[in-house]
């Protein structure tokens, strides 16, 4: 049975293998996205990571920095053999749910723009894009951009 839990730091460097491994050889921004194990136990410590689990074997993970106004969610990472089983929406709901708890209304995720997949996984879930951000300055970067979505979650008054 598959159980949505915040990671532990002793499962740092498998965290990182996920994240690693779910966005490896997609294009060369996976090249430049580089955590350190540091980073991730930073992250961890601060218990925003969630991992989805089954029988002992972490199937996926996602970062989720709650604050009052506006949660950003980013890392959502699946195993390869996960995909397409319901593994990132579970993540995905329960980091809502989190978000909801506290009371925030909205909900926020960047999504770069190579890849049409992940952002019809997010239009899917109710998310709607608002931004478009150029990434950072690189050779290879010039056409590339951070498309920023955003969902708000319901039984919130809307804010406009």
């Amino acid at each position: 049975m598959r159980q949505i839990r915040l990671a532990r730091t002793d499962e740092a460097s498998s965290v990182l293998e996920l994240i690693e491994r779910s966005f490896r050889g997609r294009d060369f921004y996976a090249e430049m996205r580089a955590y350190s194990e540091h980073e991730v136990i930073a992250l961890i410590s601060e218990g925003s990571i969630l991992v989805a689990e089954s029988a002992g074997a972490l199937l996926g993970c996602i970062h989720i920095a709650l604050r009052p106004d506006v949660t950003r969610l980013k890392l959502l990472a699946v195993s390869d053999c996960q995909r397409r089983s319901g593994v990132g929406t579970q993540l995905l709901e329960t980091a809502e749910r989190l978000t909801a708890n506290i009371s925030c209304a909205f909900v926020h995720v960047a999504v770069f723009s190579l890849h049409p997949d992940i952002l019809s996984f997010f239009r899917g879930r109710g998310y709607t894009p608002f931004l478009i951000e150029r990434f950072p300055s690189t050779e290879q970067s010039s056409l590339l951009h951070f498309v920023w979505m955003s969902k708000q979650l319901e039984n919130y008054p809307r804010a406009f």
